[in-house]
């Protein structure tokens, strides 16, 4: 038996993440609808994430707004701030991604959030809710962000409701489970998940 890649990260407990099964996105990219949700989580291993999916005892450990054109744009919260990206980039480095998408949304719920998404672009990261997060509390701010807490206000200012707990409170695994147990939110698509 070869000592390297091991078959296990044994500190870690969890199968060593070369072993995920690689598929790709099971919809085409420019058929997502605006608004919806990504949820991910590395394919690789990240430190950051692996602590996220942790503590928060989740599959995911990141989430963005996604609102197409062109270049299949999405609005995340990270490390060096809220920012605009690419949906290709998480596709190219094989995350694994879950798709939600919530059925009902009008033209003017969408248009308010993306208002709202746009807005917030260039708000720093909350690094400080990030840390009272992982230690189990919150940290109510509208200054900064973390990710899951800037889609949560996204959807907030179309009227949608996610989760029973304050948008800084909320978990992208939290997201997660509200979008699984909630029949007017669809699983669109994914890339990468093992059945």
């Amino acid at each position: 038996m070869a000592w390297w890649p091991p078959s296990e990260w044994r500190i870690f407990k969890e199968p060593y993440p070369d072993q995920y099964e690689l598929k790709p996105l099971t919809k085409p990219i420019g058929d997502i609808p605006p608004g919806s949700v990504v949820l991910c989580s590395s394919n690789k291993f990240d430190f950051i994430s692996w602590v996220i999916r942790k503590v928060t005892r989740a599959r995911v450990s990141h989430a963005m707004t996604y609102w197409g054109s062109g270049c299949h744009e999405t609005v995340e919260a990270e490390p060096k701030g809220i920012r605009k990206d690419t949906l290709d980039k998480r596709i190219n480095s094989r995350d694994m991604l879950w798709i939600w998408r919530y059925k009902p949304l009008t033209v003017e719920q969408l248009m308010l959030m993306k208002g709202y998404a746009y807005g917030s672009i260039g708000k720093p990261y909350d690094f400080e809710a990030f840390v009272d997060f992982a230690l189990g509390g919150g940290h109510p701010t509208e200054s900064k962000a973390i990710c899951s807490e800037n889609v949560v206000r996204t959807l907030e200012m179309a009227g949608v409701k996610v989760g029973t707990k304050t948008a800084d409170k909320m978990s992208p695994g939290a997201l997660d489970e509200w979008f699984k147990s909630h029949p007017e939110w669809e699983l669109w698509a994914v890339q990468n998940v093992k059945a």
